[in-house]
């Protein structure tokens, strides 16, 4: 580098000068493989290979596009994941003044239901019983019947809510709300009642005349063979059995 003036000598010296390479970049859309739609808010996170930490991590805007600049030539780990969807993994290798556009798909997460059906009274297993998969909507997404374990499994289910069913004619209709993750196996097991196994349902009334003595009458009678007493408003009752025959009827 030189330097002169008026009435001065010339200056020559030397300065180094560090070049910076046009460094890489990475860009593209992520979208449903499903249906081909842009997923928006999808996070990119890049990884220098061995690395846990990332670098430049991104999300892809209304489009579903993103855009990663500023990578030095390297051997990258890309990692791609959004909510309700597989995440995915690739590797890509990068030279200074690189632009790589890579367009990534992602298929919607899956759910998995499994589980056991018995019976409430003979803790058997219940083969043959219908298994029912709903939406919120009430519109059936999948069935099986139990085997001969009383066993049953739901594979390929959309996550989130999911209203389950377990039934047949001679037992009532049991049903429970699952909430799925993607990937997520889950076990849901049903206890039925028999429609036949029911007891009787008595109901009496606090402002019932003598209503004790309806409730006694009832225990010990003898053509009752199952029995349920309601007693509305019945923690404003007091039991007090009058001798150990009394404790064991009641």
């Amino acid at each position: 580098m030189a330097a002169s003036a008026a009435d001065f000598g010339t200056g020559i010296q030397t300065v180094p000068f560090t070049l910076i390479p046009y460094l890489a970049s990475l860009l593209g859309i992520v979208t449903a493989a499903q249906t081909g739609s842009p997923i928006v808010g999808t996070l990119v996170q890049v990884f220098v290979i061995g690395m846990t930490v990332p670098i430049k991590p991104t999300l892809t805007d209304d489009n579903g596009q993103y855009r990663i600049t500023g990578l030095l030539s390297a051997t990258y780990t890309i990692i791609v994941s959004a909510q309700n969807f597989t995440t995915q993994s690739l590797n890509v290798t990068l030279v200074n003044g690189e632009e790589r556009k890579i367009n990534i798909q992602l298929n919607r997460g899956l759910g998995t239901i499994i589980g056991t059906v018995t019976d409430y009274l003979t803790v058997i297993i219940l083969p043959k019983i219908l298994i029912e998969a709903f939406n919120l909507e009430g519109k059936l997404i999948a069935s099986t019947v139990t085997d001969f374990s009383g066993k049953y499994k739901l594979t390929g289910l959309p996550i989130g809510k999911v209203i389950m069913k377990a039934h047949l004619k001679s037992f009532i209709l049991q049903s429970k709300v699952v909430t799925l993750k993607a990937n997520e196996t889950k076990t849901v097991n049903f206890i039925l009642v028999r429609r036949e196994g029911l007891p009787v349902e008595i109901v009496v009334n606090l402002q019932q005349e003598d209503f004790i003595y309806e409730i006694l009458d009832q225990l010990m009678s003898i053509n009752t063979k199952r029995t349920l007493i309601w007693i509305k408003d019945s923690h404003n009752v007091r039991v007090q059995p009058a001798n150990d025959q009394s404790l064991v009827s009641l």
